[in-house]
């Protein structure tokens, strides 16, 4: 470790080291890129899944509103294969620390916006993450074309015309007799007052 005033990164095998380490394009991110493309998926690659807040997801499915983050072992904690440097093991601990922190940002960020988060570790199969990618996918795109659909059969019910050529499913109701009287005390009532005819010659 170098001198107070020196970058943590001053050694020329940790500069190697983190030149080395690309942001994007990675090996397993082109290998599960693959793997969802054969399964007939097509998706945005690098992309803000929320324009107004920098957090880029590594594949993002806009229709269906489904991200996908393929987090690396070291930089995101893994459980099974993070290890601690033993270089500046301070400095490691609290970026990594900082990255899970807006790891969980971000997803709560994203569930909020009604998006499904989905975050692959680079050490999984990509064929099998893949699967993983394909089954969420089609579970959204069924629950919103549901919803789409439900809605679309709300608006043609709305706009039908009912059997009294009225729409919204009103029908024309028939006249009813005023209150009180019934169509046979109407009729003797009339014959009651029409007058009799007078006889010929009276």
């Amino acid at each position: 470790m170098g001198s107070p005033g020196e970058s943590w990164a001053s050694s020329s095998r940790t500069r190697a080291s983190m030149q080395g380490n690309r942001s994007r394009d990675t090996r397993p991110e082109l290998a599960l890129r693959r793997a969802v493309h054969r399964l007939g998926l097509r998706y945005r690659v690098a992309s803000r899944p929320l324009p107004g807040i920098r957090r880029t997801a590594d594949l993002v499915f806009t229709r269906v509103r489904v991200a996908v983050f393929l987090d690396g072992c070291f930089w995101h904690g893994c459980p099974l294969h993070h290890t601690v440097s033993k270089s500046n093991s301070v400095y490691w601990s609290e970026k990594v620390a900082r990255n899970k922190a807006r790891d969980q940002d971000t997803n709560r960020r994203l569930e909020e916006a009604g998006w499904v988060v989905l975050r692959i570790w680079e050490h999984e199969d990509p064929h099998a993450a893949a699967q993983r990618v394909q089954s969420v996918v089609v579970q959204q795109r069924a629950r919103l074309d549901g919803s789409e659909n439900r809605v679309e059969s709300a608006l043609r019910a709305s706009n039908r015309p009912s059997v009294g050529g009225q729409r919204g499913g009103q029908t024309k109701q028939p006249a009813q007799d005023p209150p009180g009287q019934s169509w046979t005390t109407m009729e003797s009532n009339r014959q009651a007052i029409t007058p009799e005819p007078k006889p010929r010659g009276a």
